[in-house]
């Protein structure tokens, strides 16, 4: 072993007596490669000096008499790391790293799950001797004993053998030339379980504690698989959705993306019956903080790359998980960094053509769809949910979006519904940070917006000045509208260049001062929640909206008409517009345009913020640990 001292050979006869130091200097021994080992005289004995790691034949030439041995060096590394090191375990806004209990692999055009994991050593060239472990705490929090293994062997046939229906996991040496080793999991026993995988140098068949490294795998306590890029995430979502078709919800799983994947354009499949090119997601993904990205898709008027879908919503909905409990949990979207364009740029540009516009995931009802520790940005829409009963954003990053980070549309008949904001982050968009509207124009007349609940702080960076009100406006009412005045485009121009001018005309007025703070010689107000209102009814103050004191965040009311009745600012000039709108689409019916907006921004009354327009917003871990309740 290199690192380890000198080694001495001695040499004598058989069946006599060693050599001396007088007959080792008659002795002639080399070393077929000096490099790995060296050989020299000193004092009498023959001294052997490893090198590095290697294989090398020591030859003995004494009085026309040759012998040969062959000596294999392994190297005693002062430290080692393995192929996972503690900072890949340090991603997202969590800190921290999920793992499914098996992955996807594709063997003779055959693609299949598998729940074996090669874990090796970096730089490992079978140059030294490795001891594996692994410590094993249960999802009740019973430790669980492991087999160990050593790397460089060849593997049994009993360790190769089908995994069995009571172990956790098996270590197997991988047998190709490396000190590696194969974790052969049980996916179902795995669940919920924490492992701990060591490896330990091994000189003279003893392991050295000091020279060890170890990486500790946390498995999704329901059936998940860690995906590395798009193929294998379009693998895993449809066969979930099958899967969920066909009832046979053992062969549903979560996605756990274990690298940045980008989506690709030629792999997208169109399977509903709308111009959208989607993938049916009724499965949750955990992104451990990689990014997921759509730079590679073509831009069209409409693009979903995953549809949240109704119904079945869910493959483990009313099964018994791993802790005895009936599984609700919804779908849930958990530290995930979703990228749209490469840059806000491109993104203004291409919508500014009326392309791009797609959104991450599109809910169509789901009952329960929960995004967490997620980060949204460069789409058009970060967030997009339709009817969804109950839609929670927690410790959520979402910004330099187009028209808003989140479009949360609703019908009368979708019920009792529920929007829950937990300590989130709120950046640029051209529209507010949320809007709240109708899912259908034909049910402008009839209020539909959810219950809100505000729940710890709320960052709404969103800075728009006074000027900048009406085109927000208008940028969201004409992402609504698009779709009922197709083919009317100087109708629609109309009215979208006449809500910017109205609106903005209607906020100089003086009532709306304590909207806003001055800074830099500006008038400034930070746009959160828009209960759309204008064209729709909104709730009235207070009725639907609670909010957490710390949240730093206070709901207002935008009046469109004076005490009199009267509509604000050049809102009046709008009315031949709609009229003649209602005359073209039969399905509008009471439009109006002067209903009372409720906002919810920055309560600037208490003091101005903490970050000032046009300052770096950190992110960094204080923010982490205040978006995940840490702090």
């Amino acid at each position: 072993y290199t690192n380890n001292g000198s080694y001495f050979v001695g040499f004598g006869t058989y069946g006599g007596a060693a050599f001396g130091g007088e007959a080792n200097t008659q002795i002639s021994l080399t070393s077929s490669d000096p490099n790995i080992l060296s050989v020299r005289l000193s004092e009498g004995r023959w001294k052997l000096s490893p090198l590095k790691a290697g294989v090398v034949t020591l030859t003995a030439v004494y009085n026309g008499e040759t012998v040969e041995k062959q000596i294999v060096v392994r190297e005693r590394p002062l430290v080692i790391f393995q192929d996972l090191v503690t900072a890949d375990a340090r991603l997202g806004i969590r800190m921290d790293r999920t793992w499914g209990t098996e992955w996807v692999k594709t063997e003779n055009d055959v693609t299949f799950y598998t729940s074996d994991f090669r874990m090796g050593i970096r730089g490992d060239t079978n140059a030294f001797d490795v001891l594996w472990t692994a410590t094993v705490t249960d999802f009740e929090g019973g430790t669980v004993n492991v087999a160990p293994a050593y790397g460089g062997t060849e593997p049994t046939e009993k360790q190769l053998a089908p995994i069995g229906a009571e172990e956790y996991v098996r270590l197997i040496p991988a047998g190709d030339g490396t000190q590696a080793v194969i974790m052969r999991l049980n996916p179902n026993k795995m669940l919920g379980a924490t492992m701990t995988l060591t490896a330990k140098v091994l000189v003279d068949n003893r392991a050295l504690d000091t020279v060890a490294a170890s990486f500790t795998f946390k498995f999704h306590d329901i059936p998940a698989v860690n995906v590395y890029n798009w193929n294998e995430m379009r693998y895993v979502v449809e066969a979930t959705t099958q899967a969920c078709k066909d009832k046979e919800f053992e062969n549903g799983r979560d996605v756990v993306l274990q690298s940045d994947v980008r989506a690709a354009d030629e792999d997208l499949k169109a399977i509903t019956d709308v111009d959208v090119n989607s993938i049916h997601l009724r499965s949750g993904i955990i992104g451990n903080g990689f990014l997921f990205s759509m730079n590679l898709i073509t831009s069209t008027d409409t693009l979903s790359v995953f549809t949240i879908h109704p119904g079945d919503y869910h493959f483990m909905k009313g099964i018994t998980d791993v802790h005895g409990e009936i599984f609700d949990r919804g779908i849930v979207i958990e530290d995930l960094r979703v990228r749209g364009y490469d840059s806000m740029e491109e993104l203004t540009k291409e919508c500014n053509k009326g392309r791009g516009s797609y959104f991450f995931l599109t809910s169509f009802g789901s009952e329960k769809l929960t995004y967490r520790y997620c980060q949204v940005f460069n789409c058009v829409k970060a967030l997009h949910a339709h009817g969804c009963p109950e839609l929670t954003i927690e410790g959520c990053i979402l910004g330099d979006n187009y028209n808003t980070n989140l479009e949360a549309s609703y019908m009368p008949t979708d019920g009792d519904k529920k929007l829950i904001l937990k300590n989130n982050v709120f950046k640029a968009t051209y529209g507010p940070s949320m809007l709240i509207g109708p899912r259908l124009l034909e049910n402008m007349a009839t209020e539909i917006a959810p219950t809100i609940e505000i729940i710890g702080t709320m960052d709404i960076y969103n800075w728009k000045t006074r000027d900048e009100v009406g085109h927000s406006f208008a940028t969201v009412v004409g992402s609504m509208m698009s779709r009922y005045l197709a083919g009317l485009d100087s109708v629609y121009t109309g009215l979208v260049n006449g809500i910017g001018d109205a609106v903005g005309s209607a906020i100089e007025d003086d009532s709306f001062n304590s909207l806003f703070f001055r800074y830099g010689g500006e008038e400034y107000i930070a746009f959160g929640i828009v209960e759309l209102g204008l064209i729709c009814p909104a709730p009235a103050m207070g009725a639907d909206i609670s909010i957490d004191p710390k949240s730093g965040v206070t709901q207002m009311l935008m009046k469109m008409t004076d005490e009199n009745g009267s509509t604000m600012g050049n809102m009046s000039e709008l009315e031949p517009l709609v009229t003649l709108i209602t005359s073209l689409v039969s399905d509008l019916k009471d439009f109006s345009i002067t209903n009372d907006i409720v906002i919810v921004c920055p309560d600037f009354t208490k003091g101005q913020p903490n970050i000032m327009p046009g300052e770096q917003i950190p992110n960094d871990r204080e923010l982490y640990d205040r978006l995940t309740g840490k702090a």
